[in-house]
């Protein structure tokens, strides 16, 4: 394991609890967002990847949804690579209804993915 990556994990051990499965987060849209799943990218980046669900996403206006998912990569996001100390070229952000399993497809769930440059304290947004 990577300096890096031990970092990345020691600063997920400190900010999950407060997070995922624990709170929602509130957004514009008016979603409650649930962080699912936190992966540490190596093969494209070092990305940092969060998956997120909120129930009744697919109800949302899309511009509403850009907006929440920019709140995500900087009020979850940044926090992350603040408290591991540590710098990746991309996080992804992603929404869905309901968990879906990482690199597989369900028709049946909506799902939106955003991507973003984190600089100077700010998620830039990317697109893919």
């Amino acid at each position: 394991m990577t300096p890096m990556r031990r970092a990345l994990h020691a600063s997920l051990a400190s900010l999950l609890p407060m997070t995922a499965g624990a709170q929602d987060i509130g957004l514009a849209s008016g979603l409650a967002a649930r962080l699912d799943e936190v992966i540490w990218d190596e093969a494209d980046g070092p990305w940092l990847r969060l998956r997120f669900v909120a129930p009744g996403m697919a109800a949302a206006a899309p511009e509403t949804l850009a907006t929440d998912m920019e709140t995500l990569c900087s009020e979850v996001g940044l926090p992350i690579l603040a408290a591991g100390g540590g710098e990746v070229e991309r996080i992804v952000v992603s929404i869905s209804e309901r968990p879906v399993p990482f690199g597989t497809s369900d028709p049946a769930t909506a799902q939106v993915f955003d991507m973003f440059r984190p600089e100077h304290g700010a998620c830039i947004w990317e697109p893919f």
